[in-house]
């Protein structure tokens, strides 16, 4: 399955969820912005406030409940004593009977 497909597939299960409307809507936000090669996004809170028209609050609340529900991984890209220390998201699966992540 290329990443493509996998991207495909996550965006139609997620859509499918019972996730909140605004937490469905910063998935497609984030699939925007996801490397094809690499299979994860770097954009930072703000650029993915001002690009989903969100607040910071909103999208930190969101990113919080979209990875609990296990449908992305995040991390940290660069150091942690630097100032372009970013969030790396990688797109996840969530195991089903989780409740929100289940359709």
């Amino acid at each position: 399955m290329t990443f493509d497909d996998k991207i495909e597939h996550w965006i139609a299960e997620f859509c499918k969820s019972n996730l909140p409307s605004v937490s469905r809507y910063l998935l497609h936000c984030l699939a925007l912005h996801f490397h094809l090669r690499q299979g994860r996004c770097y954009q930072s809170i703000e650029e993915l406030a001002a690009g989903c028209g969100l607040s910071k609050r909103t999208v930190i609340k969101h990113l919080r409940i979209v990875e609990d529900a296990g449908w992305i991984k995040v991390t940290f890209h660069g150091f942690t004593d630097q100032r372009w220390r970013r969030h790396s998201y990688a797109l996840a699966f969530p195991e089903t009977g989780n409740g929100r992540g289940a359709a």
